[in-house]
């Protein structure tokens, strides 16, 4: 088992890690097609218009007609497919800003301005600094790849949000980008449900962090763990909805991979 820590630097061509054991993880699947089953490459291409942006575009008006015509209750019953289509257009819109120098320059100076500013805070306050890092995208390979995608996306929405809804204020982007950046747009519930899925989202990333090859000593650790994280996702609290309902979903995958689909050499090894 790999982890990635988050003040690593992670490319979605170059992954790198604090384990050298990981290898390069260039051909991976991204978790986020992974789960659904629906495979896509997530190589650079110089291309404006790929058939994958324009998947993706279409996927983001389909986004924008699910909330217009769907009831909060409505939302939470079909959730999955709504995170899915967020997930996908994090993605997207990460790789057209990698694939634009004046857009990836932006992003570029904007995370070490944060970073700068952050550094005088916690130096003023003698406080932690906030670390700030680069987007990434998300690996099947690894475990908390998801949440690291998550957790620096949203780290960066003000930024995200300049990119998607005044990108005319961003020197060389042309009236085109300008267009298509402009359908990346991420409401006020987007944010919502992104913050409430990294939330859900960090019991894994501290699980990989305790089966990494520097902490994991026994196999009956892996056991634990596992009755760990069936433990957080069965555990539900009253008048926290979008949370529950994440974890109902998360329970059914864990329940079909690490019960269903667990061998009986497997369970009986990490026993």
């Amino acid at each position: 088992y790999t982890t990635i820590d988050d003040e690593d630097q992670i490319y979605e061509d170059d992954v790198e890690s604090n384990d050298s054991n990981c290898g390069d993880a260039s051909d991976s699947k991204s978790v986020s097609d992974y789960a659904y089953n629906e495979y896509s490459n997530y190589e650079d291409s110089s291309s404006e218009g790929s058939v994958e942006d324009e998947e993706s575009l279409c996927q983001h008006l389909h986004h924008n007609n699910f909330v217009e015509n769907e009831t909060e209750h409505a939302l939470i019953l079909y959730s999955k497919e709504f995170i899915y289509i967020l997930l996908q257009r994090t993605c997207t819109l990460k790789k057209t800003i990698h694939r634009s120098r004046n857009l990836d320059k932006y992003v570029r100076d904007q995370i070490s301005l944060k970073q700068q500013e952050s550094n005088k805070r916690s130096k003023k306050d003698n406080t932690e600094s906030v670390v700030y890092n680069e987007l990434v995208i998300d690996f099947e390979i690894r475990w908390s790849s998801t949440f690291i995608m998550r957790h620096r996306f949203n780290k960066l929405s003000s930024v995200v949000d300049d990119v998607t809804f005044t990108p005319r204020n961003i020197d060389g982007v042309e009236s085109q980008q300008v267009l298509k950046l402009s359908k990346f747009t991420f409401s006020h519930d987007d944010w919502s449900w992104l913050s409430t899925l990294e939330l859900v989202l960090k019991c894994f990333e501290e699980s990989t962090s305790l089966l990494s090859g520097k902490t994991y000593q026994t196999l009956s650790l892996g056991k634990m763990i596992l009755n760990g994280l069936k433990y957080v996702l069965s555990h539900q609290k009253p008048n926290e909805p979008m949370i529950n309902h994440l974890k109902t979903l998360l329970l059914k995958v864990f329940e079909e991979h690490c019960e269903k689909n667990f061998s009986a050499e497997a369970e009986e090894a990490i026993i």
